[in-house]
């Protein structure tokens, strides 16, 4: 095996999953505040986004 083909195997062996985190209020939370709140963007940003992009 090339020394390409294991850095490539190394990397995928590496990466995780990244999970999108949401809930009823937010369609994506980026992160939590110190007192436990949730920020990010809610289902009614992402629907009026998601017009401009089809």
């Amino acid at each position: 095996m090339s020394g390409k083909k294991r850095k490539r195997k190394k990397v995928a062996d590496t990466m995780e999953l990244e999970v999108l985190e949401q809930d009823e209020n937010f369609y994506f939370i980026a992160g939590y505040t110190e007192g436990g709140f949730p920020f990010g963007i809610t289902w009614e940003e992402y629907e009026a986004e998601k017009g401009h992009w089809d």
